[in-house]
């Protein structure tokens, strides 16, 4: 089975869409399964980020973004002439102008919910899009052969807004990296964590894209007021983006300015050594289609404060400290409550390892081959 995959959405500083594009292609090639895999890349696309594709895959350079206009009027013929029996895209849109077979990947529906979760106080960056983007999902969505979505969650989306699209929709949860484990008790990360200005387990750890789902101003509010004058640091990782300067705005002559680093886009490694040193994630999101950092997190032994909302229930489990996302106070209790109550910590710790074990990209890739399967 030839399969062209749209990895376009892999950013150079990666993000949860660009790691989970990686992991689906690197697991999809890993199946020993009889595939032949074409890739297509941002042409601006860094080496250190290529390095990680599998080798035994072809790439094709495409000049232009996954979110591109030319992607729905122009994508189309390329891939047809690829010859492929499948288009395969792990983000939301494809070609409109296509006569391969396609299955998408539909990540969350935020776009179609409440769009100030997206955009907030930007209202043309609202406007253009909620047009942009609700125009080509819709077309997307009715176009694709197959939808494949992560969770509960973005399943119940789809039969609310595409009801007659559902029994073509499956669900197919996200897996974990090996690399994100507990740290090796013979090595320590002291070194790379001072890096950061960080004292290794005195800090509690967000990571976000800066867009309001994450509830990034909330979670620093949460934190000045748990902390109070403790030495406690909350390290902020993850791609600066326009809503970066409104958030570093916040803790500019706050009495914790000194305790809240903006770390920005780090290496995987870091990640993971910030997850093995951190004593929790705060990670109470507005909304999120699956919530890949919950499980990650839990995978390297770090306890996760999270929120119901969106798919984080259902990932999260009972595995993690469950708070009201809008909720500044209840943010600010988890807080103290991992801090101070260390038994607690520690069951949390416990139960997150257990439940990182059921999160697979093998078995994701294979269900997925499942699908393709049924369109080709």
């Amino acid at each position: 089975m030839k399969i062209v995959v749209d990895g376009r959405c892999i950013p150079n500083q990666l993000d949860g869409t660009g790691r989970v594009a990686i992991n689906v292609i690197k697991a999809l090639s890993e199946t020993k399964a009889d595939l032949s895999l074409t890739i297509l890349i941002r042409s601006d696309l860094a080496n250190k980020i290529r390095e990680r594709l599998p080798q035994n895959i072809k790439i094709v350079d495409i000049p232009y973004r996954h979110i591109h206009p030319y992607t729905a009027l122009k994508l189309g013929k390329v891939v047809d002439r690829l010859g492929a029996d499948l288009f395969f895209s792990p983000h939301m849109l494809q070609p409109l102008f296509m006569r391969t077979p396609s299955v998408i990947t539909l990540n969350d529906t935020m776009w179609f919910g409440d769009t100030s979760t997206q955009a907030q106080g930007k209202p043309l960056r609202m406007f253009a899009g909620k047009v942009y983007f609700r125009s080509l999902v819709e077309l997307s969505v009715r176009k694709a052969s197959r939808i494949i979505v992560p969770s509960e969650s973005t399943y119940n989306d789809i039969s609310r807004f595409w009801p007659n699209r559902i029994q073509d929709c499956s669900i197919i949860l996200y897996g974990t990296d090996p690399m994100f484990a507990p740290a090796d008790p013979e090595s320590s990360n002291n070194d790379r964590i001072g890096r950061f200005g960080l004292n290794p387990t005195r800090f509690f750890l967000h990571v976000t894209n800066g867009k309001p789902y994450k509830n990034t101003p909330r979670v620093i509010e949460a934190f000045i007021k748990a902390t109070g004058d403790s030495d406690l640091c909350l390290a902020i990782v993850g791609r600066t983006s326009v809503f970066t300067p409104d958030i570093q705005a916040l803790v500019a002559g706050s009495s914790a300015e000194k305790r809240i680093n903006f770390l920005g886009s780090v290496d995987d490694e870091d990640v993971v050594s910030l997850f093995q040193t951190a004593r929790a994630l705060i990670f109470p999101s507005l909304f999120e289609g699956f919530g890949l950092p919950v499980i990650e997190a839990m995978a390297c032994g770090c306890p996760v404060i999270t929120s119901t909302r969106g798919s984080l229930g259902q990932v999260a489990g009972n595995a993690a400290f469950i708070v009201n996302p809008e909720s500044v106070d209840e943010i600010s209790d988890a807080i103290i409550r991992l801090e101070n109550d260390e038994p607690h910590r520690q069951l949390l710790v416990t139960k997150g390892l257990e439940r990182a074990q059921q999160f697979s990209w093998r078995k994701a890739a294979l269900e997925m081959l499942n699908v393709f399967k049924q369109v080709v």
